[in-house]
């Protein structure tokens, strides 16, 4: 990784079983005298790692995160299988953060800075007559969100997959409607079963309490 900021920066595989040394916690992260550095401007660091399994996991910045991270400086790891090629007409990341928020902003949950992928009003597209994987990521700086997928004014359903990488339970694999609370740090696969023909649905964002703070407009063709 080669820093072209104008900052210092440190970056954390979140979720990933990997050396400590490159975990990212600068100062922290390693042993002894052998501890992984901040990124100053200009600097690179090179991280080396081999994800043991598949799943859904995250990357982020571990410093300054009110500034770095509702920056951008944030995004997904998609992990497959040799045997399940990665197919983005099926395969949905779905990443929720923050946009040039503050420690107030946040607190007072303000909703103009709730974004779904980077956007405010995101559109994404869902193959009709598939089953959709729907990776979901919550790296918002400290929210507790509440996600549903809806067609008019109800859920759809939807089978939980995993949890932070790691497949759920047979009894927690049973579809349930497309309801979903999330925490900082946490991520779930869902797999949505898209009837054979076209429709809209929302991927609505509110806060645990139910404040809105961003949807996503899914188009299913």
């Amino acid at each position: 990784m080669v820093r072209k900021l104008s900052e210092t920066t440190a970056i954390h595989w979140h979720g990933l079983e990997l050396d400590s040394f490159y975990d990212g916690v600068h100062g922290w992260s390693g042993a002894s005298t052998r501890l992984a550095p901040m990124i100053a401007p200009g600097e690179s660091f090179a991280v080396r790692l081999t994800p043991p399994r598949a799943g859904t996991f995250i990357y982020h910045t571990h410093l300054h995160d009110y500034r770095q991270l509702s920056s951008g400086l944030y995004g997904a790891i998609v992990v497959t299988a040799p045997d399940e090629p990665f197919d983005a007409t099926t395969d949905h990341v779905v990443v929720l953060g923050r946009s040039h928020t503050s420690m107030m902003s946040s607190i007072l949950e303000e909703a103009e800075t709730a974004v779904v992928n980077g956007a405010h009003a995101a559109q994404v597209t869902w193959r009709a007559g598939a089953r959709n994987r729907i990776r979901l990521v919550n790296i918002t700086p400290d929210d507790l969100l509440t996600v549903s997928v809806v067609a008019r004014d109800a859920p759809v359903t939807w089978r939980p997959l995993t949890k932070d990488g790691a497949p759920v339970t047979a009894e927690d694999a049973a579809p349930r409607a497309a309801t979903v609370r999330i925490a900082v740090g946490e991520t779930y696969d869902f797999e949505y079963e898209a009837a054979p023909v076209p429709a809209t649905l929302w991927l609505e964002v509110r806060t645990s309490s139910g404040k809105w703070q961003s949807q996503a407009r899914v188009t299913v063709k």
